[in-house]
Protein backbone atom coordinates (compact mmCIF):
# COMPACT_ATOMS: atom_id res chain seq x y z
CA UNK A 1 0.00 0.00 0.00
CA UNK A 2 1.87 3.60 -1.14
CA UNK A 3 2.20 5.63 1.68
CA UNK A 4 -0.65 8.17 2.68
CA UNK A 5 0.96 10.94 3.86
CA UNK A 6 1.89 13.73 1.20
CA UNK A 7 4.52 16.04 1.93
CA UNK A 8 4.55 19.31 4.15
CA UNK A 9 3.44 22.42 1.89
CA UNK A 10 6.49 24.43 0.54
CA UNK A 11 7.51 27.41 -0.99
CA UNK A 12 5.22 27.42 -3.84
CA UNK A 13 1.60 27.13 -1.79
CA UNK A 14 2.16 29.70 1.16
CA UNK A 15 1.05 28.23 4.65
CA UNK A 16 -1.51 30.80 4.71
CA UNK A 17 -3.49 29.63 2.21
CA UNK A 18 -3.43 25.77 2.98
CA UNK A 19 -4.64 26.57 6.29
CA UNK A 20 -7.74 28.44 5.12
CA UNK A 21 -8.59 25.93 2.72
CA UNK A 22 -8.34 23.08 5.13
CA UNK A 23 -10.34 24.74 8.18
CA UNK A 24 -12.81 26.04 5.39
CA UNK A 25 -13.04 22.00 4.42
CA UNK A 26 -13.57 20.92 7.79
CA UNK A 27 -16.21 23.51 8.37
CA UNK A 28 -18.24 22.62 5.60
CA UNK A 29 -17.97 18.53 6.85
CA UNK A 30 -19.07 19.59 10.29
CA UNK A 31 -22.11 21.16 9.10
CA UNK A 32 -22.99 18.61 6.33
CA UNK A 33 -22.24 15.56 7.33
CA UNK A 34 -22.53 16.25 11.11
CA UNK A 35 -26.13 15.52 10.08
CA UNK A 36 -25.51 12.04 8.95
CA UNK A 37 -23.70 8.86 9.54
CA UNK A 38 -20.66 10.63 9.28
CA UNK A 39 -18.15 12.99 11.90
CA UNK A 40 -14.73 14.33 12.47
CA UNK A 41 -11.73 13.53 14.88
CA UNK A 42 -9.47 15.29 16.67
CA UNK A 43 -6.29 14.15 18.40
CA UNK A 44 -4.40 16.62 19.86
CA UNK A 45 -1.32 15.49 21.91
CA UNK A 46 0.37 18.22 22.87
CA UNK A 47 0.24 17.16 26.32
CA UNK A 48 0.07 14.41 28.33
CA UNK A 49 -2.22 15.19 30.33
CA UNK A 50 -6.25 16.29 30.28
CA UNK A 51 -7.01 19.57 31.16
CA UNK A 52 -9.10 20.14 33.79
CA UNK A 53 -12.44 22.60 32.71
CA UNK A 54 -11.69 24.91 35.70
CA UNK A 55 -7.73 24.73 35.25
CA UNK A 56 -6.18 27.94 34.41
CA UNK A 57 -4.95 28.00 31.07
CA UNK A 58 -0.96 28.22 31.14
CA UNK A 59 0.69 30.87 28.15
CA UNK A 60 2.99 29.91 26.21
CA UNK A 61 5.95 31.74 24.94
CA UNK A 62 3.80 33.28 21.68
CA UNK A 63 0.68 34.60 21.93
CA UNK A 64 -1.75 37.46 19.76
CA UNK A 65 -1.25 40.75 21.39
CA UNK A 66 -4.14 42.72 22.42
CA UNK A 67 -6.22 44.76 19.84
CA UNK A 68 -5.23 42.04 16.59
CA UNK A 69 -5.49 39.09 14.78
CA UNK A 70 -1.44 39.32 14.60
CA UNK A 71 1.54 38.32 16.14
CA UNK A 72 3.99 41.03 17.43
CA UNK A 73 7.59 41.61 15.40
CA UNK A 74 10.24 39.05 16.93
CA UNK A 75 7.39 36.94 18.37
CA UNK A 76 8.03 34.02 15.54
CA UNK A 77 11.75 34.08 15.28
CA UNK A 78 11.74 30.48 14.01
CA UNK A 79 9.04 30.66 11.62
CA UNK A 80 9.86 29.91 8.39
CA UNK A 81 6.96 30.90 6.34
CA UNK A 82 9.13 29.27 2.57
CA UNK A 83 9.46 26.09 4.06
CA UNK A 84 5.67 25.54 5.11
CA UNK A 85 5.97 26.01 8.65
CA UNK A 86 3.44 27.71 11.02
CA UNK A 87 2.55 27.76 14.66
CA UNK A 88 0.20 25.47 15.79
CA UNK A 89 -1.19 24.38 18.98
CA UNK A 90 -3.58 21.67 20.97
CA UNK A 91 -5.36 21.11 24.09
CA UNK A 92 -8.02 18.63 24.96
CA UNK A 93 -10.17 18.62 28.26
CA UNK A 94 -12.01 15.82 29.71
CA UNK A 95 -16.20 16.22 29.74
CA UNK A 96 -16.55 13.67 32.31
CA UNK A 97 -19.01 14.91 35.03
CA UNK A 98 -17.92 16.90 37.82
CA UNK A 99 -20.81 17.40 39.80
CA UNK A 100 -18.71 18.18 42.86
CA UNK A 101 -16.88 21.06 41.56
CA UNK A 102 -20.53 22.50 39.95
CA UNK A 103 -22.95 21.87 43.02
CA UNK A 104 -24.74 19.21 41.07
CA UNK A 105 -25.55 15.64 41.68
CA UNK A 106 -25.18 13.23 38.67
CA UNK A 107 -27.95 10.35 38.86
CA UNK A 108 -26.23 7.25 38.22
CA UNK A 109 -29.23 4.80 39.09
CA UNK A 110 -30.46 4.17 35.58
CA UNK A 111 -33.78 3.19 37.47
CA UNK A 112 -33.82 6.41 38.95
CA UNK A 113 -33.49 8.27 35.47
CA UNK A 114 -37.19 8.87 33.94
CA UNK A 115 -37.60 6.40 31.03
CA UNK A 116 -40.13 6.32 28.19
CA UNK A 117 -41.84 2.76 28.19
CA UNK A 118 -44.92 1.61 25.87
CA UNK A 119 -47.15 2.25 28.35
CA UNK A 120 -50.76 4.23 28.47
CA UNK A 121 -48.95 7.47 29.85
CA UNK A 122 -45.86 6.88 27.60
CA UNK A 123 -43.59 7.01 30.74
CA UNK A 124 -42.35 4.29 33.36
CA UNK A 125 -44.72 3.54 35.77
CA UNK A 126 -43.96 6.06 38.72
CA UNK A 127 -42.41 9.06 37.03
CA UNK A 128 -43.51 11.58 38.94
CA UNK A 129 -40.82 14.00 38.19
CA UNK A 130 -42.08 17.90 36.83
CA UNK A 131 -40.96 18.81 33.27
CA UNK A 132 -37.76 20.25 33.65
CA UNK A 133 -38.36 23.41 30.89
CA UNK A 134 -34.87 23.73 29.56
CA UNK A 135 -36.26 20.69 27.79
CA UNK A 136 -39.57 19.75 28.00
CA UNK A 137 -39.69 16.11 29.26
CA UNK A 138 -41.34 14.67 32.76
CA UNK A 139 -37.92 13.67 33.95
CA UNK A 140 -35.20 13.81 36.95
CA UNK A 141 -33.15 16.78 35.99
CA UNK A 142 -30.58 15.03 38.05
CA UNK A 143 -29.83 12.62 34.98
CA UNK A 144 -27.39 12.89 31.99
CA UNK A 145 -28.74 11.32 28.63
CA UNK A 146 -27.49 10.16 25.92
CA UNK A 147 -28.01 11.72 22.25
CA UNK A 148 -30.01 9.26 20.13
CA UNK A 149 -31.55 6.10 20.25
CA UNK A 150 -34.89 6.30 20.26
CA UNK A 151 -37.22 9.94 21.42
CA UNK A 152 -37.31 11.14 24.57
CA UNK A 153 -35.15 10.80 28.08
CA UNK A 154 -34.75 6.84 27.04
CA UNK A 155 -31.06 5.94 27.61
CA UNK A 156 -29.08 7.66 30.75
CA UNK A 157 -25.42 8.01 31.11
CA UNK A 158 -24.67 6.22 34.36
CA UNK A 159 -21.29 4.92 33.57
CA UNK A 160 -17.86 6.21 32.38
CA UNK A 161 -15.44 4.71 30.04
CA UNK A 162 -12.21 5.95 31.84
CA UNK A 163 -9.96 5.00 28.50
CA UNK A 164 -11.33 6.61 26.19
CA UNK A 165 -14.03 9.47 27.63
CA UNK A 166 -15.16 12.13 25.69
CA UNK A 167 -13.88 15.09 25.40
CA UNK A 168 -13.51 18.87 24.10
CA UNK A 169 -10.44 18.72 21.76
CA UNK A 170 -8.51 21.89 19.77
CA UNK A 171 -6.11 22.62 17.80
CA UNK A 172 -5.13 26.39 16.66
CA UNK A 173 -2.87 26.81 13.24
CA UNK A 174 -1.34 30.41 12.59
CA UNK A 175 0.52 31.91 9.63
CA UNK A 176 1.68 35.23 11.88
CA UNK A 177 -0.74 37.29 10.46
CA UNK A 178 -4.39 35.04 10.45
CA UNK A 179 -5.20 32.51 13.22
CA UNK A 180 -7.85 29.63 12.89
CA UNK A 181 -9.17 27.67 15.69
CA UNK A 182 -11.17 24.10 15.27
CA UNK A 183 -12.81 22.78 18.44
CA UNK A 184 -14.67 19.72 18.21
CA UNK A 185 -16.80 18.24 20.94
CA UNK A 186 -17.71 14.76 21.62
CA UNK A 187 -21.80 15.68 21.09
CA UNK A 188 -24.56 14.82 18.66
CA UNK A 189 -25.28 18.47 18.94
CA UNK A 190 -24.06 21.56 19.99
CA UNK A 191 -26.14 24.49 18.92
CA UNK A 192 -24.92 28.20 17.80
CA UNK A 193 -27.69 29.90 19.78
CA UNK A 194 -29.74 28.44 22.99
CA UNK A 195 -33.30 29.70 23.75
CA UNK A 196 -33.49 27.02 26.98
CA UNK A 197 -30.84 25.13 27.67
CA UNK A 198 -27.92 27.43 29.03
CA UNK A 199 -27.49 31.47 28.38
CA UNK A 200 -24.39 32.50 26.29
CA UNK A 201 -23.12 29.32 25.69
CA UNK A 202 -24.24 28.41 21.79
CA UNK A 203 -21.61 28.82 19.38
CA UNK A 204 -21.46 31.86 18.31
CA UNK A 205 -21.44 33.59 22.00
CA UNK A 206 -18.75 31.67 22.81
CA UNK A 207 -16.68 32.93 19.64
CA UNK A 208 -17.39 36.42 20.48
CA UNK A 209 -16.29 36.00 24.26
CA UNK A 210 -12.95 34.26 22.99
CA UNK A 211 -12.31 36.74 21.03
CA UNK A 212 -12.48 39.41 23.37
CA UNK A 213 -10.15 37.16 25.60
CA UNK A 214 -7.61 36.30 23.14
CA UNK A 215 -6.96 39.54 20.85
CA UNK A 216 -8.34 37.27 18.01
CA UNK A 217 -10.81 37.43 15.48
CA UNK A 218 -14.36 36.19 16.26
CA UNK A 219 -14.08 34.71 12.86
CA UNK A 220 -11.14 32.74 14.06
CA UNK A 221 -13.17 30.35 15.96
CA UNK A 222 -14.43 27.38 14.54
CA UNK A 223 -16.67 24.60 16.26
CA UNK A 224 -18.36 21.54 15.53
CA UNK A 225 -19.97 17.97 17.17
CA UNK A 226 -18.54 14.82 16.11
CA UNK A 227 -22.24 13.86 15.89
CA UNK A 228 -21.53 11.19 18.31
CA UNK A 229 -25.06 9.71 19.49
CA UNK A 230 -23.23 8.29 22.85
CA UNK A 231 -22.27 11.46 23.81
CA UNK A 232 -24.40 13.72 26.25
CA UNK A 233 -27.36 15.61 24.83
CA UNK A 234 -26.64 18.92 24.72
CA UNK A 235 -29.58 20.19 22.79
CA UNK A 236 -32.81 18.60 24.80
CA UNK A 237 -34.14 16.77 22.20
CA UNK A 238 -33.75 12.94 24.26
CA UNK A 239 -33.71 14.43 27.96
CA UNK A 240 -30.80 16.61 27.63
CA UNK A 241 -28.79 17.40 30.63
CA UNK A 242 -28.63 19.23 34.31
CA UNK A 243 -27.95 22.69 33.87
CA UNK A 244 -24.24 22.19 35.92
CA UNK A 245 -23.15 20.05 33.51
CA UNK A 246 -23.94 22.20 30.94
CA UNK A 247 -22.44 24.94 32.45
CA UNK A 248 -18.90 22.63 32.43
CA UNK A 249 -19.35 21.71 29.07
CA UNK A 250 -19.64 25.22 28.15
CA UNK A 251 -16.11 25.86 30.05
CA UNK A 252 -14.46 22.85 28.89
CA UNK A 253 -14.77 24.63 25.34
CA UNK A 254 -13.63 27.32 26.41
CA UNK A 255 -10.81 26.15 28.18
CA UNK A 256 -9.69 24.02 25.18
CA UNK A 257 -9.77 26.50 22.99
CA UNK A 258 -7.72 28.99 25.02
CA UNK A 259 -5.23 26.70 25.85
CA UNK A 260 -4.44 25.46 22.31
CA UNK A 261 -3.73 29.23 21.41
CA UNK A 262 -1.37 29.44 24.28
CA UNK A 263 0.48 26.51 23.69
CA UNK A 264 1.06 27.43 19.83
CA UNK A 265 4.90 26.50 18.45
CA UNK A 266 6.64 25.95 15.26
CA UNK A 267 4.98 23.17 12.99
CA UNK A 268 4.38 21.97 9.80
CA UNK A 269 1.51 20.99 8.04
CA UNK A 270 0.72 17.41 6.67
CA UNK A 271 -2.32 16.50 4.83
CA UNK A 272 -3.27 13.02 3.08
CA UNK A 273 -6.55 11.56 2.14
CA UNK A 274 -7.60 7.89 1.01
CA UNK A 275 -10.27 5.92 -0.20
CA UNK A 276 -12.26 4.35 2.39
CA UNK A 277 -14.96 2.42 1.17
CA UNK A 278 -13.54 -0.57 2.31
CA UNK A 279 -13.74 -0.37 6.08
CA UNK A 280 -17.64 1.11 6.31
CA UNK A 281 -19.33 -1.61 8.03
CA UNK A 282 -22.38 -0.59 6.78
CA UNK A 283 -24.49 -3.16 5.17
CA UNK A 284 -25.90 -1.26 2.44
CA UNK A 285 -23.44 -1.69 -0.81
CA UNK A 286 -24.07 2.33 -1.61
CA UNK A 287 -24.50 4.59 1.12
CA UNK A 288 -26.94 7.30 -0.58
CA UNK A 289 -26.35 9.61 2.29
CA UNK A 290 -22.66 10.04 2.67
CA UNK A 291 -21.86 12.62 -0.24
CA UNK A 292 -18.10 11.14 0.11
CA UNK A 293 -16.03 7.66 0.36
CA UNK A 294 -12.69 8.86 1.38
CA UNK A 295 -11.22 9.85 4.65
CA UNK A 296 -8.77 12.77 4.66
CA UNK A 297 -6.56 14.51 7.14
CA UNK A 298 -4.07 16.73 8.06
CA UNK A 299 -1.65 16.83 10.92
CA UNK A 300 0.51 19.60 12.58
CA UNK A 301 3.91 17.82 13.40
CA UNK A 302 6.59 19.72 15.94
CA UNK A 303 9.06 21.58 13.18
CA UNK A 304 12.10 20.63 15.31
CA UNK A 305 10.82 17.15 16.03
CA UNK A 306 10.47 15.91 12.24
CA UNK A 307 9.83 11.59 11.15
CA UNK A 308 13.02 10.12 10.40
CA UNK A 309 13.16 6.62 8.48
CA UNK A 310 15.27 3.75 10.02
CA UNK A 311 19.03 4.39 9.45
CA UNK A 312 21.74 1.02 9.59
CA UNK A 313 24.83 1.39 8.62
CA UNK A 314 27.13 -1.57 8.43
CA UNK A 315 30.93 -1.27 10.19
CA UNK A 316 34.36 -2.10 8.19
CA UNK A 317 34.77 -6.00 8.63
CA UNK A 318 37.87 -6.52 10.68
CA UNK A 319 41.09 -7.73 8.71
CA UNK A 320 41.35 -11.47 7.75
CA UNK A 321 44.76 -13.08 10.33
CA UNK A 322 46.68 -14.64 8.40
CA UNK A 323 48.65 -17.73 9.76
CA UNK A 324 52.03 -17.76 11.65
CA UNK A 325 54.77 -18.55 8.93
CA UNK A 326 55.62 -22.03 8.71
CA UNK A 327 52.32 -23.22 10.23
CA UNK A 328 48.98 -25.38 8.41
CA UNK A 329 46.65 -23.41 9.78
CA UNK A 330 44.00 -21.83 7.56
CA UNK A 331 43.51 -17.60 7.68
CA UNK A 332 40.95 -16.85 10.55
CA UNK A 333 38.12 -15.15 8.38
CA UNK A 334 36.15 -12.88 10.80
CA UNK A 335 32.46 -12.98 10.99
CA UNK A 336 30.62 -10.31 9.01
CA UNK A 337 30.04 -7.19 11.03
CA UNK A 338 26.66 -6.44 11.88
CA UNK A 339 24.70 -3.73 10.67
CA UNK A 340 24.06 -0.25 13.55
CA UNK A 341 21.24 0.88 13.14
CA UNK A 342 19.76 3.86 14.79
CA UNK A 343 15.41 3.58 15.16
CA UNK A 344 12.78 5.20 13.18
CA UNK A 345 11.72 8.34 14.91
CA UNK A 346 8.04 8.87 14.04
CA UNK A 347 8.34 12.55 15.27
CA UNK A 348 6.19 14.11 17.35
CA UNK A 349 2.83 15.25 16.57
CA UNK A 350 0.72 17.97 17.94
CA UNK A 351 -2.43 17.67 16.21
CA UNK A 352 -4.31 15.27 14.40
CA UNK A 353 -7.56 16.22 12.23
CA UNK A 354 -9.58 13.86 10.15
CA UNK A 355 -12.58 13.86 8.63
CA UNK A 356 -14.54 10.36 7.03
Amino acid sequence: MPDMWKSAPGASRSARSIVKKLAGSFLVGAMSIGLAWAGQGLVPVSTDKPLDATQEVVPGPRQAPEGGDTFAAGDTPQLDLASGQLLAGAAKVSLEPQPEKYGGTWERDYDKCANLAPNPTGFREGATHVADFRVRWAENPNCIFMGGYGIGPMNPIVNWDDEYGLWSRSVAMSDGRDTVVLTLIDAVYWEAHYNNMCEGCGFIELADKLAEETGLKPESFIFASTHSHTSPDFIGGWGGVPEWYMQQATESLQASTKQAVASMEPAVLEAGEVIARQFNAERRDFYRSAEDDGFSWFRLVDADNQPSPEVCTTPTPAPTESPRPGTKAKPTIPPSPTPVCTPPNPGRAIATVGAY
